[in-house]
């Protein structure tokens, strides 16, 4: 079974690799730094806030969870 981290760390990597991506292939297409690429870095940067709260959660949440089965 993939650990809830491991999935954390995925969606970091494939979600930078997509922004990376379109950034470029919409500035390719332009050639101008426009609004577009301002509203999906603010989006990529909320989607990148809201993904790392949900890691420390899930480790919290994990970490937790094995303090409490580990108790006699």
């Amino acid at each position: 079974m993939i650990k809830p981290v491991n999935i954390y760390i995925s969606l970091f990597i494939i979600l930078t690799l997509a922004q990376l991506v379109f950034t470029l292939a919409w500035y390719v297409f332009t050639t101008k730094l426009d609004h577009v690429i301002i509203v999906g870095w603010i989006i990529y940067s909320a989607a990148m806030l809201i993904g790392y709260i949900s890691y420390e959660a899930e480790k919290y949440r994990t970490t937790k969870k094995q303090l409490l089965d580990n108790l006699p």
